[in-house]
């Protein structure tokens, strides 16, 4: 039975009427179950016998609906038994997820959610702006908790509803990796953004650069705790990364140039970036830097972000490695990914071998003319 929504569990006690059928001279029983108007024949042509079955059938309904979970209690076993064995970054978008309908949505009872109320969740979340990847990643989410609990008939059915198509996705990247002039001009801009420890932003800006680490794990890097450390004591320097995105523990070789940095730091215990702050204020920070230098990375006015520096070491390594060795670097578990979003060649270094011949120019002369006109179309 499912619940009128928004009233309490004691406004949903159900009144059960007793009606003679004056075609058959029978009693049926008619009650409201908060959706619409239910009804069973009894088959007794005596009042006091059909009372009897309403009787019975009202407890019925009372203790069943005295026996639904309520929402927070649905959660809390999602949580502990099947969420526990899963991974960080699931569990994370999977609590996210839950604590954004609860927000939207405000359940009380497991068992009154509908296609009706992730509909309404969907198209508050696009009012967000929120995309419609995120869209349907949350979707996602939620379906797999409702299946979860239907499936231990914790509610009677999960309900039914489509996902949102995917968008057929552009080969292109989203948003272009910067110059190696754009990154001097970012270095020159942290002073700006943070006068009090600049020096310590130059070097983590400089370490990204020549790693391309995701953020969130130079923020994790260590030098001897931690699931992604780096040793420079071996004969190749390297990182150890264990339970990494694409679920496996592996030993990934430091470029030189990042191990050449490393081999600067005066402190080899605890984390290798000693940054005051965490992943998000971090991000926020490179892409206030970013802004500082006006670096634009797109059509849409993006400024440079962290993740954009990644993309500039994975442009810069295309050119030496394949893409086998560049999917490895870039630890990707399909080559797709690496293929679709990360390998861009430099339009001014090809144009520099191509017209390397054209009016006595070298190849880096055509490379630096090219480069000066692109900035002017800017």
């Amino acid at each position: 039975m499912r619940r009128n929504k928004g009233k309490r569990r004691e406004n949903t006690k159900p009144r059960i009427k007793v009606i003679r059928e004056r075609r058959r001279g029978a009693f049926v029983l008619r009650w409201h179950d908060g959706d619409r108007w239910r009804q069973q024949i009894t088959g007794c042509k005596s009042r006091r016998m059909a009372e009897r079955q309403a009787a019975e059938k009202e407890a019925e309904l009372l203790a069943a609906d005295a026996s639904s979970l309520s929402w927070s209690g649905l959660v809390a076993r999602y949580l502990r038994e099947h969420l526990g064995g899963l991974s960080g970054d699931y569990q994370a978008t999977s609590l996210s997820t839950i604590r954004k309908f609860e927000q939207i949505v405000r359940p009380q009872y497991a068992d009154e959610i509908d296609a009706s109320d992730l509909s309404r969740f969907a198209a508050s979340l696009r009012r967000e702006d929120r995309s419609e990847s995120t869209v349907r990643t949350y979707l996602k989410h939620l379906r797999v908790m409702l299946n979860w609990a239907a499936d231990l008939y914790l509610i009677d059915e999960s309900p039914r509803f489509r996902l949102p198509k995917t968008q057929r996705r552009h080969r292109e990247m989203r948003s272009r990796p910067p110059t190696t002039e754009e990154f001097e001009r970012m270095l020159a801009a942290v002073p700006v953004v943070r006068p009090t420890d600049a020096e310590l932003w130059v070097q983590y800006l400089t370490g990204l650069w020549l790693s391309g680490l995701r953020l969130d794990e130079s923020i994790r890097l260590s030098w001897d705790r931690g699931d992604f450390r780096v040793d420079l004591a071996a004969d190749i320097p390297h990182y150890r990364i264990t339970r990494q995105k694409s679920k496996r523990d592996e030993l990934l070789p430091i470029t030189p140039d990042f191990a050449a940095l490393l081999e600067t730091f005066e402190f080899r215990t605890g984390r290798v970036f000693r940054l005051p702050c965490g992943t998000d204020q971090a991000g926020k920070i490179v892409r206030a830097i970013g802004t500082a230098a006006r670096i634009i990375v797109n059509d849409d006015g993006k400024h440079v972000s962290a993740h954009d520096l990644r993309r500039a070491f994975a442009t810069r390594w295309s050119q030496k490695v394949t893409p086998t060795a560049l999917r490895q670097l870039m630890r990707h578990r399909s080559i797709e990914t690496t293929m679709k979003h990360y390998v861009h060649l430099d339009l001014a270094t090809l144009a520099g071998e191509l017209w390397s011949q054209k009016g006595g120019q070298t190849g880096g002369q055509a490379a630096m003319s090219l480069d000066n006109q692109i900035a002017k179309e800017r």
